[in-house]
């Protein structure tokens, strides 16, 4: 029985489905009409928006803002986005619109500051860049952020007396935060004055008794005042801080030595290099002398692990640049002897040699001289 019951319910709600069918296709017939009206009024009004002339600033974005409602953060957040990526384009007008849209719709005003300063850096506007850091600074002197654009401000204007008491207050009285005081010198060199960086690296490295601190900071500084002889130096302390550190250093003398137009006049008079120094400094005036196609003499060892030497090998072959390693133990009528010995197989396979040479006594000053030696 509820089996048929169910089956004559079923069966009543089918004979309705006709009359709910013609109900539904009379109200698409409806919207379609409206919607063919619709789609012919958004069409001219598509042409002639097309047919209009667009203004640039106008396709920045704008926040979404509901009316009545105030807007998020993520809203506020997403609008910020936009910004810097506009910033990093170079897409200046555009980021301006943007910033004018979130200042209206009531975004945080420091972090529309920090991007209005980073504009106007970006269009050379240095004064209207200053007075915004200072405009900032009014308000919260312990931003650190508007502190540093200050600096940079003030630097590339060439205010070198009012930039050097703003880093003074950035850096603080108390303990110097690393960081800070590497980007610091990294500023000054970027901004024309390595010497200021330098001078900022000298005096912190006294402060702190330790000769070793911000030396890719200062081998920077050094390779732009094209003091490549004392940045290589530094480049080696580097080095023995972190061995594994070869390509970073490659990349600084790239961009300090092999582009200079002063070391490619240089070679017009130069039949070859000769490197005797420490094993890093051999590395990096090796690799310098290859990319500007300089016949190199090395000397022993080529350098202080096997990975280095043997990228060094692998980018004279690229380049096709003879390069030599000084082993002048191999002319010994001994040596000569040996090998003679070993090619005509008389001695069967080696694998393994070992030479003790008691004539070559060094005392254990010779190997606290440098982590190199006896590698």
């Amino acid at each position: 029985m509820t089996g048929t019951r169910r089956l004559n319910v079923s069966r009543r709600r089918n004979r309705r489905l006709p009359g709910v069918a013609l109900c539904v296709l009379a109200v698409i017939a409806a919207a379609g009409t409206s919607g063919i009206a619709a789609g012919r009024a958004s069409a001219q009004t598509s042409d002639s928006r097309i047919s209009a002339p667009r203004n640039p600033a106008s396709r920045a974005p704008e926040p979404r803002v509901r009316a009545g409602r105030a807007p998020s953060a993520a809203v506020f957040n997403a609008g910020l986005r936009d910004v810097d990526r506009l910033l990093e384009d170079g897409r200046l007008s555009e980021a301006a619109a943007s910033l004018d849209h979130l200042r209206r719709a009531g975004a945080d005003e420091q972090s529309l500051r920090l991007r209005w300063i980073r504009l106007h850096d970006a269009a050379g506007d240095h004064a209207a860049m200053i007075a915004a850091c200072r405009q900032g600074l009014a308000t919260a002197p312990g931003d650190k952020r508007l502190r540093e654009a200050l600096v940079a401000g003030l630097a590339s204007i060439d205010s070198l007396d009012a930039a050097r008491r703003e880093a003074d207050l950035y850096l603080g009285a108390g303990a110097v935060n690393l960081v800070d005081a590497s980007g610091l010198i990294d500023l000054w060199r970027t901004r024309g004055h390595p010497e200021e960086g330098l001078a900022l690296c000298d005096r912190l490295r006294e402060r702190r008794s330790d000769p070793r601190l911000f030396a890719r900071n200062r081998a920077r500084c050094l390779a732009a005042l094209e003091r490549y002889g004392e940045a290589a130096g530094e480049f080696v302390k580097v080095l023995e801080i972190n061995p594994l550190d070869v390509s970073p250093v490659r990349r600084d003398l790239e961009a300090f030595i092999v582009g200079r137009d002063a070391i490619r006049a240089y070679r017009e008079g130069l039949d070859g290099l000769g490197a005797s120094d420490h094993p890093a400094v051999n590395l990096l005036s090796v690799d310098a002398a290859l990319r500007l196609g300089i016949p190199v003499l090395c000397e022993k060892p080529l350098g202080s692990a096997v990975g280095p030497a043997r990228a060094m090998i692998a980018e004279c072959k690229k380049r096709k640049v003879a390069m030599g390693a000084m082993l002048m133990q191999r002319t010994r009528a001994v040596m000569v002897k040996l090998k003679k010995l070993v090619d005509a197989g008389l001695i069967g396979d080696v694998f393994r040699v070992e030479m003790i040479c008691s004539s070559w006594y060094r005392t254990q000053a010779y190997y606290s001289g440098s982590a190199w030696r006896g590698t």
